[in-house]
């Protein structure tokens, strides 16, 4: 008995045990509440003010810029890396960063995605995550509960927005067309998701943040053209629901045509009192500045972080969608604040706005528009990559000029008796953006117009021609023609000198 009392026990034990275990185990999470619960750590951090978001961003454009390169591109070794060149729009660092990465099937991450169909799925993975039509929304954040769009719920800066329109952009312009075209579908599911959705317009055409009676919280405002601005640290900022911030937006995608380096030189020079890290890079982790003094191994260092410029097909598809979606969806982008309490800060904010995008525009578009007929290409030897992106050039050019010209008629309607020192200034900026966009098209006109070239006589020369015209006429027409510089009859150049001279500024005309 004492034998079988010892067994019962021992065998009602492991049985205690088990079920014990088995408790344990069932109060554990699934796998798949487990990868959802990173998802929304991700979404969580890549949303938030700090700078995670920044990080975040330009490691998943490191992805979608990266295609394997010859040497150094399997990650097998770290001397190979070292010495290999990065891909268009990838930064030395970024690249090194990419193929030592950890991966689960091989040595290293540029092992692993090597392949070409592999780094394919790799991206379309990326773009299913980042997507504001799929579940995910990485740098959405939450949905607003009032609007129904996330661009003024956690995303009060429009920051988020802008970084997935800017990433779906990029893609649009990828070598494999899978990726071209998914990233094109969900682009623009997202830009008419708005669509025949009535909004309450107010009745002020104000930007400024307005609020409420009594207890002074921000509220919503959207003006006619959907833009809305939110609960955002610069009451100035203009805020739209599809684009987030479109001048930090505009910004990221032309200095990516660019280059760091390039882009960030024409910031600092466009707008003086603004940094190279703060508005040029407003998308990305901020720029590393380097004077002088700075030491040889920290410029080498710094200069690793700068991005090269994107290639060919990547930036038509940037440079058309800057053209169609900002400065043309976006009429007030540039507009004059026509608010009666608006101060000469807010024309200075809009004026320092215009001029870093024009600067970086006008940059963009005559590399592109020039980087065939300087060099007396003829229409055989050009490809059709270049000539979609001269056409996408001119047609930003065009956009480009029609803002301008309305900012420069309003500062010259407004303050046509009450001039002061920044009245001044804002309008011999805005003169002299308009006056390079004029000469551009007089290059681009006087080339195509020659006899030795054949490039503008297909379709999309022809088209190019037109931006070109339309250019030249929408300054013609404006008070730009009327100024007293001449620049309209004297292919884009200034002649103050002699207007002061010759006939006291009263508009000296030099052919």
């Amino acid at each position: 008995s004492s034998t079988g009392s010892s067994n019962r026990s021992a065998t009602a034990s492991p049985s205690e045990s088990l079920s014990g275990k088995k408790t344990q185990l069932a109060a554990k999470s699934s796998p798949s509440d487990v990868r959802n619960g990173y998802l929304r750590d991700a979404r969580e951090a890549a949303s938030s003010d700090g700078g995670g978001g920044a990080a975040m961003y330009d490691l998943l454009l490191d992805v979608l810029l990266y295609r394997p390169t010859a040497g150094g591109s399997s990650g097998s070794g770290s001397s190979s890396n070292s010495n290999s060149i990065p891909p268009p729009g990838l930064s030395q660092a970024g690249h090194e960063r990419l193929l030592a990465g950890t991966s689960t099937t091989a040595a290293k991450w540029g092992a692993e995605f090597a392949s070409q169909a592999r780094l394919r799925e790799l991206k379309l993975s990326v773009l299913e995550f980042i997507a504001p039509c799929r579940r995910w929304a990485l740098f959405q954040g939450e949905v607003g509960a009032t609007t129904g769009t996330a661009a003024c719920s956690h995303d009060d800066d429009g920051v988020g927005t802008a970084r997935t329109v800017a990433l779906l952009a990029v893609a649009s312009g990828d070598a494999h067309q899978d990726v071209a075209e998914r990233a094109r579908d969900y682009l623009k599911v997202h830009m008419d998701s708005l669509r025949n959705v009535s909004v309450t317009r107010s009745e002020s055409i104000s930007n400024e943040t307005q609020t409420s009676a009594g207890n002074g919280s921000p509220i919503e405002d959207d003006d006619q053209e959907g833009n809305t601005t939110c609960n955002s640290a610069d009451a100035s900022v203009m805020l739209h629901p599809l684009l987030g911030d479109p001048v930090r937006l505009s910004t990221a995608l032309l200095s990516l045509v660019l280059g760091d380096s390039v882009s960030e030189s024409i910031v600092v020079k466009a707008a003086p009192g603004v940094s190279a890290g703060s508005r040029s890079r407003g998308l990305s982790v901020g720029a590393l500045n380097i004077d002088s003094s700075s030491p040889d191994n920290v410029r080498v260092a710094v200069m690793s972080t700068k991005r090269r410029m994107v290639s060919e097909k990547a930036a038509t598809a940037l440079l058309a969608f800057v053209s169609a979606r900002i400065l043309d969806d976006v009429p007030r982008i540039f507009a004059y604040p026509y608010a009666a309490d608006t101060s000469s800060s807010d024309e200075q904010t809009v004026v320092r706005s215009a001029s870093v995008i024009s600067a970086l525009a006008l940059a963009s578009s005559s590399y592109c528009l020039g980087s065939t007929q300087g060099s007396g290409s003829t229409g055989a030897s050009v490809g059709a990559h270049a000539l979609r992106a001269r056409l996408s050039a001119a047609k930003l050019l065009n956009s480009l000029s029609v803002r301008l010209v309305v900012l420069y008629d309003a500062l010259s309607n407004l303050h046509s008796e009450a001039m002061h020192d920044g009245v001044v200034d804002s309008k011999s900026i805005i003169h002299d953006l308009l006056a390079r966009a004029f000469a551009v098209a007089c290059s681009v006109l006087s080339a195509s117009a020659s006899g030795n070239t054949s490039c503008a006589g297909n379709q999309q020369g022809v088209e190019t021609k037109d931006s070109c015209y339309g250019i030249v006429c929408t300054i013609a027409r404006s008070a730009v023609a009327t100024c007293s510089s001449g620049m309209v009859f004297n292919i884009g150049e200034t002649t103050r000198a002699a207007d002061t001279s010759s006939s006291g500024g009263k508009g000296a005309v030099s052919i």
